[in-house]
Order: structure tokens, then C-alpha cells, then sequence
């Protein structure tokens, strides 16, 4: 019997819902739309079973890297004119070894969270993961809109990814943070606040500038401690929440962007 993760069983579960005349989908993204160990957000979205659902996720994807292979993507796009795109990305381009390792500044007492993150070094990923979502909606949202998460206010905790048992990735914030003496967990999340403002930030500008084109969900102040598996995954029931979070912008407010775009002539 086919695996449900198994690409081919879900091209599979695709065409005989495309068939069946259920409205069409694609989906971009990492890990919260490819969570091997447990049900993800898409995995939700499509047990609705109201959906036909064209899944081009791969788990610890980088929106860096899903913009330059977006040509697939685009190309799904055109060829099965999908309502919506959705996309889930940015956390792995933050947590990225090389990069989170060199974001913080040494723990002082006079500083404020904001002053314990490199400015050049945090701007830099800023700058880079707009440009990056820009190209991405650049290549796609002439054909269909986009509907993109944020994330909420994560926790520094020793707890890695696991599969089958076994530590596959992570943790990833906290080493980072006990290397420059950030021991204090208020001022921990106070600096995870400080970052995780800034990366909404991004959205919420390009559903503002660009909203025939972009859609994004805001899911601050969502979540409890208890909600998360480790630093940057959702437990099960959390990613049925984000899941819920989508169905409803897909229910309530893609139609008027869909009017608005036909308007336009897109």
C-alpha cells in the first residue's frame, strides 16, 4: 500500500479529485507542509477532502531555494490554472546553521533585545528574504494569488526534529543563543519577539502593496508553549489549526481577490 507522503500517491490522489471537478490547489513549501513524523498543515487541508491538491513541498526547503526553482512551480501553475497557491516559508532560511550562529550579540546587561541581534548580519537576512518572496510572487501571482503564513512567537528549547526516533535536525535558536551567554529565557523570547515581528512585517507589507497577489495569515499570538514539538514545528493539533487558518482565508477571503483580479483582467 502507498505511503500518503509518497510523491506518487499523491499525484495520484490529485488527478482523481482534479476529476472529480474539486477545486485545485498547489502547494510550495518546507517542513510545515512536509512533516514526515506527524499529519502536516497540508495534510489537514487535504483530509477535508474538498480540495484537489498539487504538492510541490520538501521538508527544511528554503524560500531562497523555492524561488530559484520556481520555474516548476509556475509551470503547474499556468498548466492547471489552481484558485490559490499556498505557501509555507522563511523559517529554515532563519535557523540556518551558518547564519543563526552569527546573529547574536554577546549578552549585556545594558543592551535591549533588539540590541542583542547584529544589525547588519539581521538586516541582511531581512533584506534577502524580501527580495526572495518578492521573486516568488513575481514569478507566480500573475497567474494565481498566494496565500502565505507568518509565524507565531516560537520557543528557544533543547529539543530537536525527530524521525522514527531519531534527531534528524536542530535545535537551532537556543545553541545559538547560549554561545553569546543569552541565558535568560524572558530575554530569549524577548529577542524571538523582536525577530519574529520583523519577519511578519514582510508579508504584511506585500499583501498591503500587492494585494491581487499576495494573501498572508497572521498567526501571533496563536499558540501556546505546550503547542510546539520543538523550536520551529507545531504539534500535531497546532497544524490543524494553521490548516483551519487557511481553509478559512480560502472560504472568506480569496473570492473577493479573485473578483478583483478578473476585474483587472488577470
Amino acid at each position: 500500500m502507498a505511503e500518503p507522503w509518497d510523491p506518487a500517491e499523491r499525484e495520484r490522489k490529485y488527478r482523481r479529485r482534479k476529476k472529480l471537478g474539486l477545486p485545485r490547489l498547489i502547494s510550495e513549501g518546507d517542513s510545515w507542509f512536509d512533516y514526515p513524523p506527524h499529519t502536516n498543515v497540508i495534510d489537514w487541508i487535504d483530509n477535508t477532502e474538498r480540495f484537489a491538491i498539487e504538492r510541490f513541498e520538501i521538508s527544511g526547503d528554503t524560500i531562497h531555494n523555492m524561488e530559484a526553482t520556481s520555474a516548476k512551480v509556475a509551470d503547474a501553475v499556468v498548466a492547471e490554472s489552481p484558485m490559490c497557491v499556498l505557501l509555507s516559508a522563511g523559517g529554515n532560511d532563519v535557523v540556518e546553521q551558518s547564519f543563526i550562529n552569527r546573529l547574536f550579540i554577546e549578552h549585556d546587561s545594558q543592551l535591549t533585545p533588539r540590541q542583542h541581534l547584529d544589525a547588519g548580519v539581521w538586516q541582511s537576512k531581512i533584506d534577502q528574504l524580501s527580495t526572495d518572496y518578492l521573486k516568488f510572487m513575481d514569478d507566480l501571482g500573475e497567474h494565481a494569488p498566494i496565500i502565505a503564513h507568518g509565524y507565531d512567537y516560537m520557543v528557544p528549547t533543547t529539543k530537536g526534529a525527530k524521525f522514527d526516533g531519531f534527531r534528524v535536525s536542530g535545535p537551532w535558536i537556543l545553541p545559538a543563543m547560549i554561545a553569546k551567554d543569552i541565558t535568560d529565557t524572558t530575554l530569549q523570547r524577548a529577542i524571538i519577539k523582536e525577530m519574529i515581528n520583523d519577519f511578519n512585517d514582510i508579508l504584511s507589507t506585500m499583501q498591503t502593496k500587492f494585494p491581487l497577489h499576495f494573501m498572508y495569515i497572521d498567526l501571533r499570538n496563536t499558540f501556546a508553549d505546550t503547542d510546539w514539538l520543538n523550536e520551529i514545528h507545531l504539534k500535531r493539533a497546532g497544524f490543524k489549526v494553521v490548516a483551519q487558518a487557511f481553509i478559512d482565508a480560502i472560504d472568506t477571503r480569496l473570492p473577493a481577490v479573485l473578483q478583483a483580479r478578473k476585474d483587472a483582467g488577470l
